[in-house]
């Protein structure tokens, strides 16, 4: 049996167990649990040292493991809105850092090699609290139903243009 809601995952979907397709008859009057796991989300909002909102990537990492290699995988990713918030949904329990990529790079890109524009100064990437070394990035740990808030402290300027 598959059940979905919108803001929940079931077993399958969390990808801990193998769980045969099962049917079930339920009479009228007769009650059944289904057990389903709710989703983590991290929300907030991302501004520059004068507190102006930037437009920018944000995305949600894991550790996974691919070709036999611990790598760090994109998981989730948003656009912030014209008020620099942004909101990451459908997370499932886990370790997250949070990536903030420049505008312009589609989502794209290449840690430590990123292609200097003319009047470009920053830097291409940053993990959360502002920093630009994966390895002094702060992990989040999501819990099922988690709602964390972050405010991007904004310490380290992003790609920016100079006139």
């Amino acid at each position: 049996m598959l059940v979905r809601k919108p803001g929940f995952f079931n077993h399958q979907e969390l990808g801990r167990w193998i769980v045969p397709e099962t049917s079930a008859d339920v009479s009228s009057g007769s009650s059944a649990i289904v057990k389903l796991t709710p989703e983590g989300i991290i929300y907030g909002e991302v501004k520059d040292a004068e507190g102006a909102p930037l437009g920018l990537t944000v995305r949600a990492e894991r550790w996974q493991m691919s070709d036999g290699r611990h790598q760090l995988q994109p998981d989730r990713q948003t656009m912030t809105d014209d008020q620099g918030n942004f909101r990451l949904a459908e997370l499932v329990p886990g370790k997250y850092l949070l990536a903030f990529l420049p505008p312009d790079s589609g989502g794209i890109v290449r840690r430590g090699l990123r292609p200097r524009k003319s009047g470009d100064e920053g830097l291409g990437i940053q993990f959360y609290p502002g920093v630009s070394d994966v390895s002094a990035a702060v992990p989040f740990t999501i819990s099922a139903g988690a709602q964390i808030h972050v405010t991007h402290p904004g310490k380290i300027p992003l790609a920016r243009r100079s006139g």
